[in-house]
């Protein structure tokens, strides 16, 4: 099929009439706080998997003599069964760490993350060598479904947005986003921060973020009270439980990864917050107040990424230059 019949079909879908939320009130601000690639899944899984076996084998780790214990409680995500701990590691190279898990929900998380003060000294860690990439290729499935889905022309924010990379690059693909992350400075998209107050977002993007907090569920409530729409990145954990050494996502180098999900939890997180999950792609989920049912989302999935992105940008007009002339007219320079 040629990129002309694709785009054919594209512009019979974007044309389409598409119900839209009514906008909340702008009166509030956020108030909280990758794809890792294959070769960085091999490198780093095989640095957890020597900090693992090298620390386990030492003196005092065994299960006679272990200082960390975890104390059933409540499931954050759930709230009903209590999590039991599922194995016990070692984090940044020398923090005892127990994780625990849910059977109902299928949440996982790291029991009492002690370290975490030191975790984000660095907000962005050293080994996430992905970042550019991933941020490039989530950008091409952000704006098909700005595009196709939602309100085009409306206000969007990556929340969350560590150096402003792919806010940065949604604006240079003509969509207006704003940018915030109370840890990390916008280096990329300065000019454009999250006006305090604002709320009614056409969309909200939260990438890479859930798995760096201990209560996701008002995380994403809080997210929620800014927009109706939330697309969600993270990699699911695969089953059985992978234990520490063989999966790279763990993180256990930098400590910064401390809830893991599967599509489980994220239809219960879905229910207790009463919304809907969708699946977009194998990474990117979007939590949405009103039902997306229909055929646009299942066909959209079907069709060519590439072609659907070279549509997007042949109809979009970049905002690269118009947001230079507007940061040099706020900074007073000529």
């Amino acid at each position: 099929m040629t990129i002309e019949t694709f785009g054919s079909i594209c512009s019979s879908i974007g044309h389409l009439s598409i119900p839209r939320a009514p906008r909340a009130d702008k009166s509030a601000a956020p108030t909280g706080g990758g794809r890792i690639w294959r070769q960085q899944h091999l490198q780093t899984a095989a640095t957890a998997r020597r900090i693992h076996q090298d620390v386990s084998a030492g003196p005092g780790f065994g299960k006679e003599d272990r200082s960390m214990t975890a104390t059933k409680r409540p499931c954050p995500v759930c709230g009903l069964s209590p999590a039991q701990e599922r194995f016990e590691t070692v984090v940044r190279a020398r923090y005892r760490a127990v994780y625990c898990g849910c059977d109902r929900c299928g949440f996982l998380f790291a029991d009492k993350p002690t370290w975490l003060h030191e975790a984000y000294e660095d907000p962005i860690t050293v080994s996430d060598t992905g970042l550019l990439a991933r941020s490039h290729r989530f950008s091409g499935y952000t704006a098909i479904l700005c595009y196709f889905l939602v309100d085009r022309q409306g206000t969007f924010l990556d929340y969350g947005g560590g150096y402003g990379v792919f806010t940065r690059l949604m604006r240079d693909m003509g969509f207006d986003f704003y940018w915030w992350d109370p840890h990390c400075s916008n280096l990329f998209a300065r000019g454009f921060e999250h006006p305090p107050g604002r709320k009614g977002y056409e969309l909200v993007t939260c990438l890479e973020v859930l798995e760096h907090v201990t209560d996701p569920v008002g995380e994403l409530r809080r997210i929620l009270d800014l927009s109706d729409r939330v697309l969600v990145s993270t990699t699911l954990f695969p089953s059985p439980i992978p234990q520490p050494g063989s999966w790279a996502y763990y993180g256990l180098e930098h400590g910064q990864h401390i809830a893991f999900f599967c599509r489980r939890t994220f239809q219960v997180m879905a229910d207790r917050l009463g919304c809907h999950v969708y699946p977009w792609t194998p990474r990117l989920f979007l939590f949405t107040r009103q039902p997306m049912g229909g055929w646009r989302m299942p066909l959209l999935r079907r069709l060519n990424h590439k072609v659907l992105v070279t549509h997007v940008r042949r109809h979009m007009q970049s905002r690269t230059e118009q947001d230079s002339q507007a940061v040099i007219a706020g900074s007073g320079r000529a």
